[in-house]
């Protein structure tokens, strides 16, 4: 499926290119950076950030349309946000560390 952005970029893309470059950013950041590629919605965006953090347990049955393995990002104790790296983060199923 193509998305609206840059040829064909899907808020998830941008969301991951984001933080894949950032590596460690706020939420706001993150919206800042993705609105620079295309001006998708404010609430996709946002809600695109929500459903592709990997413990973020609400996130697994409200947007069902991203897959574990496009779930990228990690949300720290202190509020900011992470490139998911399994070896770092530990595993999750269902937004719940296994």
């Amino acid at each position: 499926m193509r998305g609206k952005g840059p040829g064909g970029m899907r808020t998830r893309d941008a969301i991951h290119q984001v933080i894949s470059k950032l590596q460690r950013a706020t939420g706001k950041d993150i919206f800042k950076e993705v609105k620079k590629i295309y001006n998708w919605g404010d609430h996709n965006i946002l809600r695109h950030i929500m459903a592709q953090t990997i413990n973020l347990q609400p996130g697994y049955s409200e947007w069902v349309f991203i897959k574990h393995h496009e779930k990228c990002l990690f949300l720290c104790e202190d509020g900011y946000f992470e490139l998911y790296n399994p070896t770092e983060h530990g595993n999750f199923v269902d937004g719940i560390k296994s």
